[in-house]
């Protein structure tokens, strides 16, 4: 009897012990399935906010499509515009060269025209000596009186002879 008993209390023993230690695993075991289980939660979480980013960066793109789409059909729409008032001015152009073409200059109507008649010898004042100059008077030009190019860097003057009869 003394053997079974101990037998019994030694295979009693072994099995709390293996119950122990499975126990243990089982702890170890949700341990681990929770820590993961959390790490998954905060994936998740990490996922939907880059995917709500993602759809907020696909409307922005969406947006800027749609309006560079917009802008190339207003670009495309001022090319025809500006072709057609283009065409306009051409034909403008051509009006305007065509009637001075054909446009006549000679005087119909039978009066006189002003000014001294063909063949006679000119008239109007001749330029004075330089004796009789009263006084010569120079101007600084800042720009040329032709092409209207700034004449800063150069001494350029003009003059005005001033005399009296």
């Amino acid at each position: 009897m003394g053997l079974w008993f101990l037998f019994s209390v030694l295979l009693i023993g072994i099995f709390m012990l293996l119950r122990h230690l499975f126990r243990q695993k089982e702890k170890k075991y949700k341990n681990v399935i929770k820590s993961r289980e959390d790490q998954l939660k905060v994936k998740d979480s990490e996922l939907q906010e880059k995917d709500s980013e993602n759809l907020h960066l696909k409307e922005k793109l969406l947006k800027t499509k749609s309006g560079k789409d917009k802008l190339k059909d207003n670009l495309e729409k001022y090319r025809k515009e500006n072709k057609r008032l283009q065409e306009v001015v051409k034909k403008k152009r051509k009006q305007w060269s065509d009637a001075r073409k054909s446009r006549n200059v000679s005087n119909h109507s039978g009066k006189k025209g002003s000014g001294k008649p063909k063949g006679a010898q000119g008239g109007g004042l001749k330029n004075p000596d330089s004796k009789e100059i009263n006084y010569t008077r120079h101007w600084y030009l800042d720009s040329c009186p032709e092409c209207n190019e700034s004449l800063q860097n150069v001494n350029s003057f003009d003059h005005h002879d001033h005399f009296i009869f």
